[in-house]
């Protein structure tokens, strides 16, 4: 789970340094794009026509996307590239005024934007708006965490176990401190699900469930050397052998770009 709360310039989550001209471009390029689609925003039968012209303008937003995302998937932390899909967070065939709004942005992996979410959107109580009440749309709880307005700390622990003889498993679990009939902990829940993280939905697409597992438990073969090069690393801070472990270990995870994770990791786990 990454968080990208940084791209609405969120106080609470500071833009990287690294990544501060690509926020500035993304509104200046989103405030452009919103003002050419007015039309598709407010008249339904325009955005029929472009609708039927197969217009996916959309798509300019990927290289930005990609450089804020690092490249990783926000909902999996697979990797992703320029042949991956702009997602649009409510789907434009219930919300076709957001179709052409890019704060509706985002960009998943094929598998968690085509294969499992596709265009489900589960909400909270079912209170969904229409166009004729679009404004209050902040009433609506959607039930699908969105990495650029949610912080994972809030919804999301992990739990690691190590089996001599089965290998290692990473699960993503919602937050144990939630009571199970919050909102918090259904819309953890109904992400975990509907994305198939854990690799437990084994019937709707078998080679996909096997790519789910095998991501996870290479990230956590990574995550637990690291623990265990730290370990004997604090212990014996001279020992310039798993000093040398420790830090290639960390070049491993900032290279692949998921160190994202640590977040949910040192808030949430002990």
């Amino acid at each position: 789970m990454k968080d990208l709360r940084f791209i609405q310039q969120n106080t609470e989550q500071p833009v990287p340094e690294d990544l501060t001209e690509a926020v500035k471009d993304f509104h200046k390029k989103g405030a452009s794009f919103n003002s050419k689609h007015e039309k598709a925003r407010t008249i339904k039968q325009e955005y029929e026509k472009l609708k039927q012209k197969k217009d996916n303008s959309w798509k300019e937003f990927k290289h930005t996307f990609l450089l804020l995302s690092r490249c990783r998937c926000p909902i999996c932390e697979t990797p992703i590239n320029k042949n991956d899909d702009i997602d649009h967070f409510r789907p434009k065939n219930y919300y076709w005024w957001l179709a052409y709004d890019y704060s509706n942005y985002n960009i998943y992996c094929d598998l968690c934007n085509r294969t499992y979410k596709s265009s489900s959107f589960p909400l909270f109580d079912n209170f969904q708006v229409n166009f004729k009440n679009k404004n209050e749309i902040e009433k609506e709880k959607p039930l699908l965490f969105n990495p650029i307005t949610d912080n994972p700390c809030d919804l999301f622990e992990l739990e690691f176990k190590k089996y001599n003889s089965k290998g290692t498993r990473l699960k993503i679990k919602p937050l144990s401190s939630q009571a199970k009939s919050s909102y918090e902990y259904k819309r953890a829940k109904t992400t975990i699900d509907t994305y198939n993280l854990n690799a437990e939905i084994k019937d709707k697409n078998p080679s996909d469930t096997i790519t789910r597992k095998r991501n996870a438990e290479n990230l956590f073969a990574d995550l637990y050397d690291l623990a265990i090069f730290w370990t004997r690393f604090k212990s014996n801070p001279k020992d310039e052998i798993n000093e040398k472990k420790l830090f290639n270990k960390l070049k491993i995870l900032r290279k692949e770009k998921y160190i994202d994770l640590e977040k949910i990791i040192l808030k949430n786990n002990k």
